[in-house]
């Protein structure tokens, strides 16, 4: 099972750290049924209003009304000269990070898709701080506040004495450093800091898959029967990241089963992105109009032309649908040509549409690209899934309900209750059951380590070519032998080999670095040059506990040295990989990474 066993009295957290909305339930091992799972849902600075998730924001400052250096969520002051940080998240899966946000034209992670970049002034970092520091300080609020909420519902007492898992759940996008760093600033923020309390990882979409079918077909089996063979793509829809899986049913008895079909897919394509628009059309009527750059802190995150534009947002294809415009605050002076009336900027219903176009558009790509591959595989897809905090606009359902699916005709779409907090309500439950639905996961990557291999001129380049101080024999190196390809079946239960050989002298200490490498594309090259082809993390292996008369003697040369044979032994948890070091079948602990 991937998560550890839950015989104990634990309590059950799921955080669903979001771009634009943070998520957190709790549930308790003494009851594991959906309906005992509670979503928080009251957040410092909220007053007596309830909401289920707070707003992925934080704000620094000093003095008194800054005890902690900084505030965050609902509790940010309505101040426009207060700095508010927003989407910092992506910028934790993003390869260009710098002090001062994201260099977005370099990025590859929004290169050639202009409509759908982060507006400007969006993403910045305070002085001297990197992403990973900004996402800690956030959670660090989230987790004192889970814990205060937990005292409350079982006593503090209670609460100091029982064991807490936190299931944190991450894009299935996401690249395996993203994830780390992910896991690195909840423990920086507190989580897991108490003995016996754990942190482990699941994607956003398992997470919402499991809730999805606990929710409603466990509760209603006979009125909405999952056969056998039944395909589905589950599609979380969040405020920065799409992310779909698509899962075949492969046992409906005892208890229901399902395993991924294909390797997912997902982009940056979340609500955010809308915003971006209605902050390009911003721009260019007011460029338009020949008026100066309006300040951030009139349109900008936390502004009320903003939190207003959320309104209209959320409520943009409800019930019958109101044509009128719509009027957002400015506080601009008037302009015809800006359409600026009385400080307000009107928005015209088709212009609400437009904002949402090359969102949607992308987001019918993605579930298209799922479909394909499924009836490629002679599959049929009865479901779509629809989770998440854009997942609850009624104007993305009814897209997804009444599009034509090429050979696949109609669709149904089904979007389970409470589908905004689903992510954190399945982490729960994925903590509470394990892996007793999600049969087989499918590899999103090659993995791969570097090898050494007699040269051939008629398969290796000379560029490759190097003579070993060892043997003296002529070598390509540069080659990659592949430990798991992409689209590969997975399972917590398998573990997939890397062998490593060397050699070392007596009196040394056997501690071995490995380079991982790792490609994204459908094929996997065979030579570390080629431009798909990227280091993933350094591996090092400790086996200076081993006593020497364990290792074998070789000779090179005149000189004599031990040999060692061993491996480095990879588990594919749901979202995470646990690497260890084995030895004549004794394990000698875990593998340290470096990313």
């Amino acid at each position: 099972m991937a998560n550890p066993p839950t015989d104990e009295a634990r309590l059950i957290v799921g955080v669903d750290y979001g771009t634009t909305f943070t998520g957190v339930a709790h549930g308790h091992t003494g009851s594991k049924t959906v309906d005992s799972i509670i979503s928080i849902n009251s957040w410092p600075g909220l007053g007596n209003a309830n909401e289920v998730k707070a707003p992925s924001q934080i704000a620094y400052g000093s003095g008194e009304d800054f005890p902690h250096g900084f505030r965050w969520g609902y509790d940010i002051p309505q101040d426009r000269n207060l700095v508010r940080h927003v989407w910092v998240k992506l910028l934790l899966n993003s390869p260009s990070t710098a002090n001062n946000g994201a260099n977005m034209d370099a990025d590859p992670t929004f290169a050639n898709k202009p409509a759908l970049k982060p507006p400007s002034g969006y993403m910045a970092l305070p002085p001297g701080k990197q992403a990973i520091d900004v996402v800690a300080d956030y959670l660090s609020g989230v987790y004192a506040h889970a814990l205060d909420r937990l005292s409350q519902q079982y006593g503090r007492e209670y609460v100091d004495v029982t064991p807490i898992d936190f299931v944190l759940t991450v894009p299935a996008i996401w690249s395996d450093k993203a994830r780390n760093l992910t896991k690195e600033a909840a423990k920086r923020a507190g989580f897991a800091s108490r003995p016996d309390d754990r942190i482990n990882l699941v994607t956003e979409p398992e997470a919402a898959a499991i809730y999805t079918i606990k929710s409603t077909f466990d509760a209603t089996r006979n009125a909405n029967p999952l056969q056998i063979g039944d395909s589905f793509v589950m599609v979380d829809a969040g405020g920065g990241t799409v992310d779909l899986i698509s899962y075949e049913v492969i046992q409906t008895e005892p208890e229901l089963k399902i395993a991924e079909k294909v390797v997912g897919s997902g982009g940056n394509c979340g609500s955010t992105f809308i915003d971006s628009q209605v902050q390009e059309l911003l721009r260019k009527r007011i460029t338009l109009a020949k008026l100066g750059p309006i300040p951030l802190s009139k349109r900008g995150p936390g502004s009320k032309f903003m939190r207003e534009f959320e309104t209209v947002k959320r409520a943009y294809g409800s019930g019958n649908g109101n044509p009128k415009p719509k009027y957002l605050t400015l506080n601009m002076p008037d302009n015809k040509i800006a359409r600026i009336e009385d400080g307000d900027f009107e928005l015209k219903d088709e212009e609400i549409k437009e904002t949402f176009h090359p969102v949607i558009e992308e987001i019918l790509t993605l579930v298209n690209g799922q479909i394909t591959k499924i009836q490629e595989q002679g599959g049929k897809v009865k479901h779509i899934f629809l989770v998440g905090g854009f997942g609850e606009s009624d104007y993305l359902y009814k897209t997804l309900q009444d599009y034509s699916w090429g050979n696949a005709g109609q669709i149904n779409v089904i979007r389970p209750a409470s589908a905004w907090s689903a992510v954190a309500r399945g982490a729960v439950l994925w903590g509470l059951q394990g892996d007793l639905l999600v049969d087989k996961r499918r590899c999103r990557r090659h993995y791969g380590t570097e090898l050494l291999k007699h040269f051939d001129p008629m398969m290796h380049s000379e560029v490759d070519a190097m003579i070993s101080t060892f043997s003296g024999l002529k070598m390509a190196k540069n080659q990659i032998s592949w430990i798991i390809n992409r689209g590969d079946n997975t399972d917590s239960n398998k573990r997939f080999r890397l062998s490593c050989v060397t050699s070392f002298n007596r009196g040394e200490k056997l501690i071995h670095t490995t380079q991982l490498v790792a490609c994204d594309s459908d094929e996997a090259p065979m030579n570390l040059r080629d431009k798909e082809v990227y280091d993933l993390c350094l591996l090092t292996a400790d086996l200076s506990e081993v006593p020497e008369r364990e290792f074998d003697e070789c000779q090179i040369g005149s000189n004599t040295f031990l040999r060692a044979e061993f491996s480095i032994e990879m588990t594919f948890l749901p979202a995470d990989i646990r690497f260890e070091t084995w030895f004549k079948g004794k394990c000698y602990g875990a593998v340290r990474t470096r990313y």
